[in-house]
């Protein structure tokens, strides 16, 4: 049997720019505008340089294109998957509340589904899952797999936790026994 060799192209770290206003329609209504970092939205800023610098851009740099954006992108350049990440989100580790973990994480994983994944089968998406309570992380992680069909979850990266232990503490490890079941 003959089979042609067929290139597909996959982007594996594709970028989101997140629409916070979106976000916040999706957090339960004590959550919503209620952040102290509301210029910013939901999420906290990742560094210091972040959070006090004015940093000056080329026009359209970081521009938010929007789903649209994102299939005229695929589109052009013929790739025929991408895995969306958080970009604001990659601070997710610094929130300190709980609560607003669970909320935020259920809202921004909302959100990709609505806009992205559920509109076009090339979008694939990496979750945020709350882990300053690995229980409900744990969940989150199944329901954005199994309900949402996610790939999967970001992990926030150790130097910018707000969280006390590193990532190979048992207290995350109900977590990645959840992550092995869902394969």
């Amino acid at each position: 049997m003959v089979t042609e060799n067929i290139e597909r192209i996959v982007d594996g770290d594709g970028h989101l720019v997140e629409d916070h206003d979106a976000i916040w329609a999706r957090m339960p209504e004590d959550y919503r505008d209620r952040s102290f970092v509301t210029t910013r939205g939901p999420f906290p800023p990742n560094d210091h340089l972040h959070a006090a610098n004015r940093h000056f851009l080329p026009e359209g740099a970081f521009a938010r294109v929007g789903r649209e954006g994102w299939i005229d992108f695929l589109n052009d350049v013929g790739v025929d998957k991408t895995v969306l990440y958080t970009s604001n989100g990659l601070a997710f580790g610094r929130v300190v509340s709980r609560d607003w973990a669970i909320e935020l994480a259920r809202a921004y994983n909302n959100w990709v589904y609505d806009e992205y994944v559920s509109k076009d089968s090339r979008f694939q998406a990496m979750g945020l899952i709350p882990l300053q309570e690995p229980a409900e992380a744990a969940i989150e992680l199944r329901r954005i797999v199994k309900e949402l069909g996610f790939s999967g979850a970001m992990l926030p990266g150790t130097g910018a936790l707000q969280l006390q232990n590193h990532l190979g503490d048992p207290k995350y490890w109900p977590i990645y026994e959840e992550a092995d079941r869902l394969g």
